[in-house]
């Protein structure tokens, strides 16, 4: 009887020490984070021609004091080498290229804030994006869009002839306040086991599993925040950024939800009432 419940006893441990190696083997970790209190960080500036383009603000923030406000002019682009001129973006990579990457077949948690001006065009339907997995000229990477007063989020991928496109939401967009996002993805351009899932405010709005990406990539692709148009008009465009992190592994929803901090929670709620303030509901 005695050996019985020691054999017992150690079946419990055993048992108790793998679930546990198992459970921190798989638990999710922040591999990037920054809500702008300490400057800009690592973030690395893309097609900068003046310095209104960038900028670290307090008059507007979703976590702690401060926010990054991206700019850019409608009536003019960026001079290329060459002379040439370039479609007019405004981005910034997140991490200090190529220190954070998008491994291959692995989960990682995308989290952060956009805050859309009362004044922003909203009617510009020319694809302005707020988030892209995108580096260099890799086509077909996911990314979310704000298009005709609306958020797309959309699953791209590239089948050596083409960019694929598969739409996983589209709502409208919430003007004047803060919107909270979190993407979950796994790349995934062989196997077929890839996951796209996109949350707007806590809920779950759109997802899709295959094949994320078509191309096997030799270099894997960075994040980068920011705006992106073609063609010309004169319309003046500006987001805010906030609350930007990244967790890779399991179940990292929790790590990388804006609303989940106290001192975002706190500045959400003393966010200034500009006159004329828009709402337009987010979802259809």
């Amino acid at each position: 009887m005695k050996r019985l419940r020691f054999k017992s006893f150690l079946f419990k441990i055993f048992f108790f020490s793998v679930v546990l190696f198992v459970s921190s083997a798989s638990a999710a970790t922040i591999e990037y984070s920054n809500n702008f209190e300490s400057g800009f960080g690592d973030i690395v500036f893309h097609y900068k021609c003046r310095d209104e383009q960038y900028k670290r603000v307090t008059n507007i923030s979703r976590e702690g004091s401060y926010s990054l406000r991206t700019f850019q002019r409608g009536d003019e682009g960026c001079i290329k080498d060459g002379g040439k001129m370039h479609r007019r973006r405004t981005q910034v990579t997140l991490g200090d290229d190529p220190r954070f990457r998008y491994l291959r077949d692995t989960t990682y948690w995308i989290g952060f804030s956009v805050y859309v001006p009362h004044d922003y065009p909203i009617h510009r339907k020319d694809g302005i994006f707020v988030y892209g997995s995108i580096y260099g000229s890799q086509p077909g990477e996911p990314a979310i869009y704000l298009r005709n007063g609306k958020w797309q989020i959309d699953n791209r991928w590239y089948d050596g002839i083409s960019i694929k496109r598969k739409r996983i939401f589209e709502g409208k967009v919430n003007v004047g306040q803060w919107t909270d996002f979190v993407l979950e993805l796994r790349r995934s351009p062989t196997k077929g086991n890839g996951v796209l899932r996109g949350w707007i405010n806590g809920k779950l709005v759109g997802e899709t599993a295959g094949v994320i990406v078509g191309t096997d990539y030799s270099t894997p692709p960075a994040a980068k925040l920011g705006i992106y148009f073609g063609g010309d008009q004169n319309d003046d465009y500006t987001l805010y950024f906030d609350a930007v992190k990244i967790a890779k592994g399991a179940d990292g929803f929790d790590l990388v939800y804006p609303a989940n901090s106290s001192k975002s929670l706190e500045s959400s709620t003393t966010l200034p009432s500009p006159t004329g303030l828009k709402i337009i509901d987010l979802l259809p």
